[in-house]
């Protein structure tokens, strides 16, 4: 069944940079544009009903 999850890019002082709302059925794919992000470390999250996934990025 189709899940909505919120999806949020975050740099190191806790600021979002993005923020989206996307339902899924299956697989997502998606790219994000960063490129007019500061060099250095960001946190992607991913938040659901049932779990949160927070994975970290560098964008060079």
């Amino acid at each position: 069944s189709a899940t909505d999850v919120e999806i949020s890019i975050v740099n190191m002082v806790g600021q979002v940079i993005s923020n989206e709302v996307v339902t899924v059925n299956g697989l997502y794919n998606n790219q994000f544009d960063l490129s007019n992000e500061s060099a250095g470390v960001y946190f992607i999250q991913f938040t659901t009903d049932h779990a949160v996934l927070t994975e970290r990025i560098t964008v060079e």
